[in-house]
């Protein structure tokens, strides 16, 4: 079993969080998007797996290795120039006639889910039912079959959006070959799966339980909760006396709970973290390898990356704090509008409403406040940017 991950796009629309890494080493949870994927392809049977690299390809190689410890072995093709999904699939040289299994690299699935598409066999491929297929490329079906994938229109045929996991079949090497550049002026992999469902017959599509494509840093919200919900418990790490613990709660090996921490579950503790004393974690939370919460925190439904702190008298909720951002004593996080209305914000120039009633900020790696800073909902700050003591931030700076 073979497949390729595509993992050489830079992500921009993740920003400020891929300012020093790819979209792909994310967390989705306790782990990276990538990591993920991994453990998912090993655990459907998957052995050989090629990754297609390019933006900040080394962070990607150092991340994965050779990919013992999922039981895969991994190699790497360099894309060059981003010139197309199709281009990028191509640049794996995958087998002109051996079938193989093709996944972006940035979604976001159950494990049953990649395995369904493994059991389905050749020509066949994954799709979910979305609220807003307008938004997304979407399948046109016949008697279960894709027969057509429709980009992005005001008018979609279905509400089956595309999840980016194929299984394609011998013989569909030559079809990337042959590819031309579309309007766009991009090799599209759409284009090869259309002539494949023309010589085919369509191919058989895989409804996914749960789908999530991590497009804005927001979706990395989701994509926790949804991970912490079938991770399973351990809790290997030190839990001293006085540390209240309810529900599911993972601390891993090396981690500490300190003595007056209340910790509600689904929570994760990574690596060398740091919880307490006297601090709140409610359900949602997830600490990475040494972040640090804590006298009289309160953490809601947030990810802090490795080595971040929160550390004294601070409230954050339904945030993202870069690697090594620091929260100065006092800082408080609004992530509530007041009308009750989805959250809105300007990222990249654009204003995008995020769908999400309670959103809190995103800050980039290395991201220092000041103390007493107030943050608004939904306010981005760069990587290494500073706040002054007691600075109201409105707006986002990225």
């Amino acid at each position: 079993m073979r497949a390729v991950l595509l993992a050489a796009g830079e992500g921009k629309r993740m920003r400020p969080l891929t300012a020093n890494r790819p979209k792909v080493l994310l967390p989705a949870g306790p782990e990276p998007l990538l990591h993920r994927l991994l453990r998912q392809l090993s655990q459907a049977g998957v052995r050989e797996v090629t990754i297609v690299t390019h933006h900040k390809a080394e962070a990607v190689r150092a991340s994965v290795a050779d990919g013992s410890r999922w039981g895969v072995r991994v190699q790497y093709a360099e894309q060059g120039a981003a010139r197309g999904t199709g281009h990028a699939v191509a640049a794996a040289k995958p087998p002109a006639d051996e079938p193989f299994l093709i996944l972006n690299g940035d979604v976001f699935l159950r494990d049953a889910d990649v395995k369904r598409v493994v059991q389905s066999g050749p020509c066949s491929l994954a799709a979910a039912r979305v609220e807003r297929p307008q938004a997304y490329g979407v399948l046109e079906t016949q008697g279960g079959r894709a027969v057509r994938v429709v980009e992005k229109s005001p008018n979609p045929p279905g509400d089956l959006a595309n999840a980016g996991v194929y299984f394609a079949p011998a013989g569909f090497a030559p079809l990337l070959d042959a590819l031309q550049p579309s309007p766009r002026g991009e090799l599209e992999l759409t284009d090869a799966l259309q002539a494949s469902f023309g010589q085919v017959g369509g191919w058989k599509v895989v409804e996914a339980q749960d789908w999530l494509d991590v497009g804005r840093p927001w979706d990395l919200l989701a994509a926790a909760e949804r991970a912490l919900a079938e991770w399973p418990e351990e809790r290997k790490g030190t839990i001293e006396p006085g540390a209240t613990l309810h529900g599911k709660v993972i601390v891993a090996e090396g981690a500490i709970v300190k003595a007056g921490a209340y910790v509600e579950g689904p929570v994760y503790v990574g690596p060398k973290a740091v919880v307490g004393p006297n601090c709140h974690l409610r359900p949602n939370t997830v600490l990475l390898e040494g972040a640090k919460v804590g006298n009289a925190c309160e953490i809601k439904a947030s990810i802090l990356m490795a080595h971040s702190h929160a550390a004294h008298l601070s409230y954050l909720g339904d945030s993202i704090l870069g690697e090594r951002a620091n929260l100065g004593a006092g800082t408080l996080v609004a992530n509530l509008r007041h009308d009750g209305r989805p959250v809105k914000v300007t990222h990249l120039g654009e204003r995008v409403d995020t769908g999400r009633r309670k959103l809190g900020v995103v800050l980039g790696d290395d991201v220092h406040t000041g103390i007493n800073t107030s943050l608004n909902v939904g306010v981005m700050l760069p990587a290494g940017d500073t706040t002054m003591p007691g600075e109201v931030v409105m707006v986002t700076r990225v």
